[in-house]
């Protein structure tokens, strides 16, 4: 049992197959049609005004291509350069980081020492030996626990040092990507809006083409047979498209029920 988007799909396809017949045919009909007037004398001025007309159409669209794939490319060279000095922050503040949080841990690991050797030399050996025990457990006590504590903070600034490395490394990936999809957009726009110019552009010059081509004795004929010949096409496609919406929308119900 087909789906709906199994049918949607399909719908879809037949549609674009509808339609690329018409704009075959219709090609065929209109090459059809220059063959003969070519021939004629008296539709040169005409064709070569067209011919014209549409060369510079498809200068302009490729001068716009081009104008936007340079402009691509300075973007994506931008933001990998961009990403490289990201990536550079990123190592560097690292760097600082690990030094920073090993000169913090010799400097609490010295002065557990030095504090260590002041109580060790303030018991002096006329001291009771108890004392000088009990203050030698106690010395040996604070002294591990501040190199403790200074292994503790040293491991838990090399973490935030990672952390803040792998931010920063995200960070000049993310940027990257997202001007990298920008830039893509934009040429994309660029060129479809260069494509919309071009057919709009065609289809003034082959309006123009067909008006003069009217008026020209010889030429009238084959013009109004030619255009018959694409309202018939045109017609064919309107009717083979109203027979594939009834298509569709029985095989709609067929998958609703």
């Amino acid at each position: 049992m087909p789906t709906l988007q199994d049918v949607t799909l399909e719908h879809s396809r037949r549609l674009s197959q509808i339609h690329k017949a018409r704009e075959i045919e219709s090609a065929d009909a209109v090459l059809r049609r220059d063959v003969h007037l070519r021939s004629l004398a008296s539709a040169a001025k005409a064709y070569d005004k067209f011919d014209e007309d549409v060369a510079s159409a498809r200068d302009k669209r490729t001068a716009t291509e081009q104008k936007a794939a340079a402009a691509r490319v300075a973007v994506l060279d931008g933001a990998i350069a961009e990403r490289g000095e990201g990536l550079d922050r990123a190592d560097a503040a690292r760097r600082a980081a690990d030094v920073a949080a090993m000169e913090a841990r010799l400097n609490a690991e010295g002065n557990a020492e030095r504090q260590y050797r002041d109580v060790m030399s303030a018991a002096g050996p006329t001291s009771p030996l108890a004392d000088r025990q009990k203050m030698a457990r106690e010395a040996e006590r604070a002294r591990r626990d501040g190199r403790e504590a200074a292994q503790a903070a040293y491991a838990a600034a090399l973490l935030a040092g990672q952390s803040g490395y792998r931010s920063g490394v995200d960070k000049a990936v993310l940027d990257e990507r997202r001007v990298a999809r920008d830039a893509d957009r934009a040429y994309a726009d660029a060129v479809r809006l260069a494509d919309v110019a071009l057919k709009t552009a065609v289809a003034a010059a082959e309006r123009v083409l067909n008006n003069s081509l009217s008026a020209l004795a010889d030429a009238r004929a084959l013009v109004a047979a030619c255009r018959e010949e694409l309202a018939a096409i045109t017609e064919s496609a309107r009717r083979a498209e109203t027979e594939e919406f009834e298509r569709f929308r029985r095989e709609l119900a067929t998958v609703h029920s």
